[in-house]
């Protein structure tokens, strides 16, 4: 794993703790939500310093932008830069949401198969199929949930930043 990745990894950790876990036979428990609603505008310049190879990146890209020299003031790089963010740091928002989708996935899925796997160990028992069932359905429609955001966030090709 590059040193990229793990910087990627750790910010998605420090934005959003990704929580899936089953609270009874029938229900789940997710945060998905909070994923989908994330406010991007916590995305702070102060916080991405903190990751060395995500901020050269977008030093990177921000350098690249038209206008740049005539866009900063007092030699004040880092403030400035701010104003750069909203247009520069959908490389680095795409990382993270992919990262927070895998984690989402992952989790999903093996409480999916372990449902899946009761169920067919103990099918004679009409509790308990009572109980999963539900549980997978649902399982499936976060699953599709989160399909449609990505599916919605890859054709917004005008994203601000928000």
């Amino acid at each position: 794993m590059s040193d990229l990745d793990t910087d990627y990894k750790k910010l998605s950790k420090e934005l959003l703790k990704v929580k899936v876990y089953p609270t009874e036979p029938c229900y789940i428990y997710t945060n998905v939500n909070d994923m989908i609603i994330f406010d991007w505008s916590k995305l702070i310049l102060s916080i991405i310093h903190k990751y060395p190879h995500i901020y050269s990146k977008l030093m990177d890209n921000v350098s690249q932008q038209p206008n740049y020299i005539d866009n900063l003031h007092n030699n004040c790089i880092l403030s400035n830069i701010q104003l750069f963010l909203p247009k520069n740091y959908d490389f680095l928002k795409k990382e993270i949401i992919s990262i927070w989708i895998n984690k989402y996935k992952s989790h999903l899925h093996s409480i999916y198969i372990e449902d899946k796997m009761d169920l067919l160990m103990w099918s004679e028992f009409t509790s308990l199929d009572l109980g999963v069932k539900p549980r997978m359905k649902k399982i499936s429609e976060i699953i599709k949930t989160i399909d449609d955001y990505v599916l919605i966030n890859s054709n917004n090709t005008d994203d601000d930043g928000n």
